[in-house]
């Protein structure tokens, strides 16, 4: 595998920091023997390679990488801090969000007076402690794995101002970065993020608290809109009930009223329509005194779907309305509330249906006198199968 790291005087070097071929004067960080510095350019990629010839199979590029990170920090005495942006908000009791004024701090470099590599902090290992005028920075490094929860968590609890450089861009790539390309990951403040930022999350806290004051003002107001619909609701419920049981009684009442009809209404079916209509064939209605069937035999005689409800069969009632048809003048109007009138008038409704019908209209009446706005195609007294006959 290609080196790129070497050790010198116990510091990690990258290859095109140090001297070309044994002059380097480095040695592999992982089995210490020495390395030959491959970096004229005849080459696709500078890298080391162990001067025996052999390859060292336990050589963690990544762990080295870590390292020369501290070490580029430590000799440059700078870091670029990320930007931080925070918007608090709270949630009101109807589920709406409100939000405070955003903090925000942009992005910039510091100088460092002191950097300190592996710093140890209670129970803990800081990757690099650096101070600026009296300030004090934890700086962690991540390569490979992501940050020790508790550690993080302890930072926070102890309000210490805290960023991690995040360099995982470069793990687990086949390509090997130069020193210049390592460098700008390390100082991109894109690859960099706030564990903690104490001046911050000050400024985040008194903007949480102002929130909170106005949230409860606020939910006194949402709650006391939330209780006047609740009260709404309840008492829209309740008249609701009211007037189903109502409506149920009346259904009763009703019901009571036409048992009469009902019961015959109930027996009404195909074998009691077609001994109906035998006997009415039997019958001679007044009307055919002044109705001539045989003028109208071509034009009578076709099924009509209920027009059982008739006490005259169809040849009789249908020979009623061409005739009638016949006696329109040419300025009389005509319609078909008019024909129907005309036909319920003389061909009659059977007495049953007729008290039924009469009974319906009255029903609805009621129903829109009491401020009902629904429109009743049936008896809403009745049932399914009752409303259909």
């Amino acid at each position: 595998m290609r080196v790129p790291f070497g050790l010198k005087n116990n510091k990690i070097y990258h290859v095109q920091d140090v001297p070309n071929g044994l002059n380097c004067g480095c040695v592999c960080p992982n089995c210490h023997h020495p390395l030959i510095a491959k970096n004229q350019g005849q080459y696709k990629c500078a890298h080391f390679s162990h001067h025996s010839g052999t390859e060292c199979s336990d050589y963690q590029v990544m762990s080295y990488l870590h390292r020369y990170a501290q070490q580029l920090i430590e000799s440059t005495k700078y870091i670029v801090l990320p930007e931080f942006s925070f918007t608090p908000e709270v949630i009101l009791l109807d589920n709406s969000m409100l939000k405070g004024k955003t903090i925000f701090k942009p992005t910039r470099k510091v100088n460092l007076d002191l950097v300190q590599n592996e710093y140890v902090w209670q129970r803990y290992r800081i990757d690099s402690f650096a101070t600026l005028k009296s300030r004090e920075l934890f700086i962690e490094i991540t390569v490979t794995h992501e940050n020790d929860e508790e550690k993080v968590e302890a930072i926070q609890a102890a309000d210490k101002p805290a960023i991690e450089i995040i360099l995982s861009d470069l793990h687990n790539n086949i390509q090997l970065f130069s020193d210049e390309e390592i460098k700008k990951s390390v100082f991109n403040p894109n690859n960099v993020k706030w564990i903690h930022h104490p001046r911050a999350m000050n400024e985040v806290n008194a903007e949480l608290n102002k929130l909170k004051e106005e949230q409860i003002k606020k939910n006194k107001l949402i709650k006391a809109q939330l209780d006047a619909d609740e009260r709404k609701k309840l008492i829209e419920t309740k008249r609701k009930e009211l007037r189903l049981e109502n409506r149920d009684k009346a259904k009763l009442r009703y019901r009571e009223e036409l048992k009469e009809e009902l019961d015959w209404l109930s027996n009404v079916n195909a074998s009691w329509i077609k001994a109906y209509e035998l006997q009415k064939r039997e019958l001679k209605p007044y009307f055919l005194n002044w109705v001539n069937l045989d003028e109208c035999r071509e034009l009578i005689g076709f099924p009509v779907k209920g027009d059982w409800i008739f006490e005259s069969c169809c040849e009789h009632w249908q020979a009623l309305l061409i005739t009638r048809l016949f006696q329109f003048d040419v300025n009389e109007g005509i319609n078909a509330n008019t024909l129907k009138k005309f036909i319920e008038k003389h061909a009659q409704l059977n007495p049953n249906m007729r008290r039924l019908n009469i009974a319906q209209y009255k029903a609805k009446e009621k129903s829109v006198k009491n401020g009902s706005t629904k429109n009743w195609k049936g008896a809403w007294y009745l049932d399914w199968e009752e409303n259909k006959k």
